[in-house]
């Protein structure tokens, strides 16, 4: 028994010292108990507080792209609260119901030593969205529908799928983003597109899917 208990305590002994040596995480802040900042999104429209706009808010990811942090919708007074990990940069993709307006917002809260629940006012005036067009190409086919196109980690709506011929239209506000290119059996790509202006068109060039590695 004794020879058996100490098999167990060798055991707990390795396993706690591979734990205690391991490399840092890339896990969010959040998790980890960063002292938190409350922020208040005011969404407009037209001038108007608007109701059920999404707010999507991401921190700028190690690759290219965006780590999705937090999903919310407006109430009936176009805001909406919620803690974000103090000292982070954000952006932050707000959209109408029906996506016809949208805007981005870029932040950086500030460091804080613990929680603090005074909300920041993150103003957001919504404006005509844009839309990208572009085509995706299967090689071989006879029809290229059904690939999936979406904003990198903006998940929640904001995605298509390709036509017969190949063709798709999203809509977009202006600034940097990613899209994320999926169908499967081949291989997943992921490519960086400017926005259009309000109200604009941003035409892509023609994408031939490759095989999946």
């Amino acid at each position: 028994m004794k020879d058996r208990l100490a098999r167990i305590a060798a055991m707990l002994s390795i396993a706690f010292a591979l734990v205690s040596c391991s490399p840092a995480s890339s896990i969010s802040p959040d998790i980890k108990g960063a002292p938190q900042q409350t922020v208040r999104f005011l969404v407009t429209n037209q001038g108007h507080p608007l109701a059920n706009a999404s707010i999507e808010v991401a921190r700028p990811a190690v690759l290219d792209g965006y780590e999705l942090d937090r999903f919310s919708v407006t109430g009936s007074a176009g805001t909406s609260e919620f803690p974000l990990t103090a000292g982070n940069a954000y952006v932050a993709m707000l959209r109408s119901a029906d996506n016809s307006a949208m805007a981005r917002v870029e932040f950086t809260l500030p460091s804080r030593e613990r929680d603090e629940t005074t909300a920041i006012v993150v103003p957001a005036a919504l404006q005509p969205a844009g839309t990208v067009r572009g085509r995706i190409m299967v090689p071989g086919a006879t029809s290229h529908d059904g690939t999936q196109v979406s904003v990198n980690l903006f998940a929640y709506g904001l995605g298509t799928s390709t036509a017969t011929d190949g063709s798709y239209d999203l809509p977009m506000p202006p600034g940097r983003w990613y899209l994320k290119i999926v169908r499967d059996g081949y291989a997943g790509t992921k490519i960086p597109v400017d926005g259009p202006p309000s109200g604009g068109e941003v035409p892509l060039p023609d994408i031939t899917l490759g095989a999946a590695p």
